[in-house]
């Protein structure tokens, strides 16, 4: 049987559990990381879902910007917040511009 005080140990919700950021600077945070709100810009273009993308992020991921990894990109840009609620046929999708998608990354 595991005990309260077991769990204290190891959750990661305890009060002291907090974690260190580090900044490209080299600095040192604490805390949570916050991403921030995304921008949507004149340059998104709009996107109907078709039938084959149906609950797969990462299909329509690859046909817009070649790469599965990039599905958090259009969900955070869509504003999506459940991660395991796929897009419907005919769901209407702003799709983030190549230099939207480097600014997620973090390379502009």
């Amino acid at each position: 049987m595991v005990s309260t005080n077991d769990y204290a140990q190891t959750s990661r919700f305890r009060a002291d559990s907090g974690f260190e950021v580090v900044t490209r600077s080299g600095q040192v945070v604490a805390g949570p990381v916050v991403m921030q709100t995304p921008v949507r810009s004149a340059a998104d273009h709009l996107f109907v879902v078709q039938a084959r993308h149906q609950y797969r992020w990462d299909l329509l991921a690859f046909d817009l910007h070649g790469d599965v990894n990039l599905k958090w990109v259009l969900m955070r840009h869509n504003r999506v917040e459940d991660p395991f609620s796929g897009p419907q046929a005919g769901q209407r999708l702003l799709v983030p511009t190549a230099q939207e998608v480097d600014q997620y990354l973090g390379r502009s």
